[in-house]
């Protein structure tokens, strides 16, 4: 079983800092890597069908912000537009896709491994939706229109997942007991 994380090629491919982050984090599950330059799509092309492949083995699951990135703002529920790739990709390999909320975590990978031990960081908090029936898409043309529509669809239900984790997370603010559910 392996499960593997899309990731922008500057960081984690093109700099030594980023291999190693991804070496001892992930242990390299950062794959495959996406890249920006025009000059690189037949790269990106490889790694979409590599990841097509990936997911017809048993086991095999791969995590995707349908945004083609996570949202760096200071507001967790708001997101950026959704991105066909996400799209394509699922319409391609019919996976399960299961939709997740996560929210907690911060941009400062220091001050969360301190405040994982020091007990100064957000609780994170994660929440999990039942598989999409993504059958009225697959009905469709595969086009970049349907693989849009999909994408969409995708990030309207980690938005209801969102809205979920928000009213628990005000909940836990009213609650005098203070720790995991």
């Amino acid at each position: 079983r392996r499960i593997y994380f899309p990731v922008r090629a500057e960081f984690w491919y093109q700099r030594p800092l980023g291999v190693v982050v991804s070496a001892a984090m992930s242990a390299l599950s950062m794959y495959p890597p996406v890249f920006r330059e025009p000059g690189k799509r037949d790269f990106n092309t490889y790694g979409l069908k590599r990841m097509v492949q990936l997911l017809e083995e048993p086991g095999s699951v791969i995590g995707m912000h349908p945004e083609g990135t996570r949202n760096k703002g200071s507001d967790p529920y708001t997101f950026l537009p959704a991105q066909p790739g996400v799209g394509k990709l699922i319409y391609e390999a019919r996976p399960m896709v299961l939709p997740i909320f996560t929210n907690g975590l911060c941009n400062d990978i220091r001050q969360q491994i301190t405040g994982n031990f020091d007990g100064t960081g957000t609780p994170v908090v994660i929440v999990f939706g039942a598989p999409l029936d993504l059958s009225s898409f697959y009905a469709k043309k595969n086009s970049l229109r349907t693989q849009k529509e999909i994408a969409d669809h995708t990030l309207v239900e980690i938005g209801r997942l969102g809205e979920r984790e928000r009213a628990y997370r005000e909940e836990l603010a009213r609650s005098p007991r203070r720790g995991p559910v």
